[in-house]
């Protein structure tokens, strides 16, 4: 039943299932298909872990559909396929909601995850939404990994069509990855923290934020000491890894004819820029000479550190948080080279000089940062080559 699906796009290594939010509840009110089959509710965090942990990613090849289920990815799905194939992404916790609701009586659902009160919660909640709603059982998440066969066994003797697993990443994609050849039937479904959100125990961003792709600002809001980090790491890795999959892929075009918002942004930036340029001209020139110089320099940067950074199994190959934040740091610095200028203009003119000598040198510096990092790599293993065997011991000349 799942070639109902349309077919997959892909997108940063990794194929998305294009669907929406009635079709894909369509797919499961058929009935468990044929084979048990794994559906992920991905999000940038998930799509960049496939990119940057080769354990996570080996784990996640057995998923079936990644299901966008973040704007930004939904729109760079979108733009991967040339054209709109989801005119909304298609969100865990909402999806979790609307499938329940609308569940008819011969589908049988079992919940994994979460702690015992919040289960309670959750089929309290979801059976006043749909009072026909068949919840053939549930099992709390706090499980250790020599638990999972009798978990298994509890979950195959209620034969459920659907099985949310919210476990979070990565522990519910390694679990459905174990249990995909051992379940008698179903789905499996990767849901994060739509436990939560549906048991009422934590409040989700309301659907203005949503749709203009800000979850994350709220849930950051909400869970700083929590998401703080990884929103600071992961988000920017993924700004970087799309930027440097449409560039590779000659799609960068494609992006920008499709994407109206950010050709705005982009047009309303350089359309200030110039008028700033030519208002003082001559003085203007080398802030134009600067800028370029700026995006020649991030681009360069962010190519040099992802190809560099494919290099992670070499022990010399630079460290990926050093490619990632040089790259960005050249991003911001040539995009900071167009703002900033005609904004200092405006308070000091002396202050507009420093400004865009500051952003070039940052996007310059972090360019012949990651130069240095990648030959310096590159000689010490020519070196080591060079001059050692394999197993470690001095090659006679």
């Amino acid at each position: 039943m799942s070639d109902r699906l349309p077919e997959p796009i892909l997108f940063c290594e990794s194929l998305f299932t294009p669907t929406t939010y009635k079709d894909l509840s369509e797919v499961f009110y058929a009935g468990a298909p044929e084979k048990p089959t794994i559906v992920d509710f991905t999000n940038t965090h998930i799509t960049v872990l496939r990119l940057t942990d080769p354990d996570f990613r080996r784990c996640t090849e057995t998923v079936d559909h990644f299901v966008p289920d973040s704007m930004p990815l939904t729109w760079c799905v979108n733009m991967a396929a040339g054209k709109t194939v989801m005119p909304d992404r298609v969100y865990g916790p909402e999806f979790m909601n609307r499938c329940l609701r609308n569940s008819p009586p011969h589908i049988k659902h079992y919940f994994l995850g979460a702690s015992e009160d919040c289960l309670a919660d959750l089929i309290k909640e979801t059976t006043k939404l749909n009072p026909q709603l068949a919840i053939c059982g549930s099992h709390h998440g706090y499980f250790k990994p020599d638990e999972w066969p009798r978990v298994l066994e509890q979950m195959n003797a209620n034969a459920p069509d659907v099985i949310w697993v919210g476990l979070g990443t990565p522990k519910q994609q390694e679990f459905t990855a174990w249990a995909k050849d051992k379940v008698r039937q179903g789905w499996l479904l990767n849901v994060g923290f739509a436990f939560d959100v549906n048991a009422g125990r934590k409040s989700d961003a309301p659907r203005w934020m949503q749709t203009m792709g800000l979850t994350w600002l709220y849930r950051l809001a909400s869970e700083p000491k929590r998401l703080g980090p990884r929103y600071a790491k992961f988000n920017s890795l993924f700004l970087l890894y799309a930027l440097e999959w449409f560039m590779t892929n000659h799609w960068l075009t494609s992006l920008l004819r499709q994407s109206w918002l950010l050709m705005l942004g982009i047009l309303a930036t350089v359309v200030m820029f110039l008028t700033w340029s030519m208002v003082n001209l001559p003085s203007s020139l080398p802030f134009i000479g600067l800028a370029i110089l700026s995006f020649v320099g991030a681009w360069i940067g962010v190519v040099l550190a992802m190809a560099a950074s494919e290099q992670e199994e070499d022990e010399f190959a630079p460290s990926k948080k050093g490619l990632n934040v040089a790259a960005f740091s050249g991003v911001i610095g040539a995009i900071l080279c167009l703002v900033l200028p005609p904004l200092f203009e405006l308070v000091h003119s002396s202050a507009s000089w420093h400004a865009g000598i500051a952003c070039a040198v940052l996007s310059c510096s972090a360019l012949v940062y990651l130069g240095f990092m990648i030959l310096a790599a590159l000689a010490l293993s020519a070196f080591t080559n060079s001059h050692f065997q394999t197993d470690g011991s001095v090659r006679c000349n």
